[in-house]
C-alpha cells in the first residue's frame, strides 16, 4: 500500500477513536493495551494493520497537543519542537516555582 495513505490511516486511527474501523482494530489489535506495546510483530495481522504499524513512527511525529485555551498544557514542561521539554532547552534554568505554569499564564 502506499505510505501516505498508511500514515493517514495511522494518523486517524489516532485522532478518531470513535470511529467504528477504528474501534474494531483496538479490539482485534490493542486489546486493552498500549499502541507501543502492540506495535511489536504480529504474525497473524492484517497487511493493512502491519502497513500502518510500520509507518507509525512517522505517524506519531506529526502528533501534538491542542493547546485550547492553555489551561490544560505546561510552559515550560511540553515537547515543542522535538522530544526534550522547554526547560531542558532554555541557557538559564527555569525557577522552580515556574516550572509547572501553564500556557494561558504567559
Amino acid at each position: 500500500m502506499n505510505a501516505a495513505y498508511l500514515i493517514k490511516l495511522g494518523w486517524r486511527l489516532t485522532t478518531e477513536p470513535n470511529t467504528l474501523w477504528v474501534r474494531v482494530l483496538k479490539e482485534k489489535y490493542y486489546r486493552g493495551r498500549e499502541l507501543a506495546i502492540t506495535i511489536g510483530r504480529l504474525s497473524a495481522a492484517s497487511n493493512a494493520w502491519k502497513g500502518i504499524r510500520e509507518t507509525m513512527e512517522i505517524t506519531t511525529r506529526g502528533l501534538g497537543v491542542t493547546v485550547g485555551d492553555g489551561r490544560h498544557t505546561e510552559f515550560w514542561n511540553h515537547s515543542w519542537l522535538d522530544e526534550s521539554k522547554l526547560r531542558d532547552q532554555t541557557r538559564d534554568p527555569v525557577l522552580v516555582d515556574q516550572q509547572r505554569y501553564k500556557v494561558r499564564d504567559h
